[in-house]
């Protein structure tokens, strides 16, 4: 194909690449029950240091404290779900030969066409709903919960990275660009 201003894109995410994508999307969706989760831990953790302190005498401290030790493990265990579950949907996500095999892209102002293993698709820019930037990818949306990976290790300049941003901004109104 002449190159008539497209961005040709191959991409191959890692494993760890995903993983991080994964967790920092989980965090986001849910990042109020995990300030939330993350304040009970450090309150209920707090008064158990407290009431365990040896120069501290009154038995209500320590009934109190006994009593906040299963609300301190579940707010703890709440907080550890988070990387876990983006580990297993990582692991889930790499037995799809899919995902092991990757995509071609074809970014232009007026497409998106994407390559894979199971066929070809043309997506016009109205079929994202909306766009994020982060320090190590793009992620553009064609849900609330489904987005297109686009690590920016595989464009071959910063003009590309630039080009590709402009796009984005040009098409998809609720970007959130860098």
């Amino acid at each position: 194909m002449p190159n008539d201003g497209a961005i040709d894109l191959f991409v191959k995410v890692d494993f760890w690449e995903l993983y991080r994508a994964n967790l920092e999307f989980a965090v986001r969706q849910a990042k109020f029950l995990l300030i939330g989760a993350a304040f009970v831990a450090l309150a209920s953790g707090s008064v158990i240091i407290h009431a365990n302190s040896p120069d501290l005498q009154d038995d209500r401290w320590i009934t109190f404290a006994q009593n906040v030790k299963p609300l301190f493990t579940l707010s703890f265990i709440f907080l550890f779900i988070f990387p876990v579950t983006s580990l297993i949907n990582t692991r889930k996500a790499f037995r799809d030969p899919r995902v092991v095999n990757g995509f071609k892209y074809r970014v232009s102002p007026e497409t998106m066409r994407v390559e894979g293993s199971s066929g070809v698709s043309d997506l016009n820019w109205t079929a994202f709903l909306r766009a994020r930037e982060t320090s190590a990818a793009f992620w553009l949306f064609v849900s609330s919960t489904t987005f297109h990976l686009i690590p920016k290790r595989c464009f071959a300049t910063n003009d590309e990275i630039v080009r590709f941003r402009e796009i984005i901004r040009t098409n998809i109104p609720k970007a959130k660009l860098q």
